[in-house]
């Protein structure tokens, strides 16, 4: 069975602006993943695949987190790649993140925006990585997002660019980066960046 949000996904053109934008985020990711990873931004599977497809030399595991139990079956149909999986779920829950395990990599574009508690979900990001371990998150930052309205997909208010950051305070290294369409560039979380990357390594 196909969801709502499957279903709308299916019938974004191509060349859709923001839709670009989302795939060109794991395009951009494939240098940083390496080991046993977890997709906490899994939608349709496609992007799951993208980054095992991408980067099968240095990863040895995909895990992609679905939140729609409907979907799993559907991801794993369309999105079949030998180094992925697909398992329904949240990481706000104690146990399903202690049945997970430890990964090298956690991916999370777009997903913090949607989280409730920033505080417990960044707390399970560091239980769920390695001491040595990299995450990757990605969020539209309200001072540049002036014209981006609310969709289906996203309807809490944007971060600051300070929230951001105050999201990676828990890492020895951190590196930050600004999205204009497909391109990307080093850059702060600042008042004119519209969509921003933060890469945190290693736990403190």
């Amino acid at each position: 069975m196909t969801t709502v949000k499957q279903a709308l996904m299916e019938k974004i053109d191509p060349m859709n602006g923001r839709h670009l934008e989302h795939i060109a985020r794991y395009q951009f990711a494939v240098p940083f993943v390496k080991g046993r990873v977890l997709d906490l931004s899994c939608c349709n599977g496609y992007e799951s695949k993208l980054l095992a497809k991408a980067g099968k030399k240095a990863i040895s595991e995909i895990i992609a987190v679905v939140t729609d139990k409907e979907a799993v079956a559907y991801a794993e149909n369309v999105c079949y790649h030998p180094l992925l999986s697909f398992r329904h779920g949240s990481i706000t829950d104690d146990n399903y993140v202690s049945e997970l395990g430890k990964f090298d990599t956690i991916v999370g574009f777009d997903t913090i925006r949607e989280t409730e508690d920033r505080s417990n979900f960044m707390e399970q990001i560091h239980r769920l990585l390695t001491p040595e371990g990299t995450v990757l998150l990605s969020a539209s930052l309200n001072g540049g997002n002036a014209g981006r309205k609310n969709t289906v997909f996203n309807q809490r208010p944007l971060l600051t660019p300070e929230q951001f950051r105050f999201l990676f305070v828990g890492f020895q290294e951190t590196a930050f980066y600004g999205q204009t369409g497909v391109l990307f560039e080093p850059s702060k979380p600042a008042p004119d960046i519209e969509i921003c990357i933060g890469i945190g390594t290693g736990i403190r």
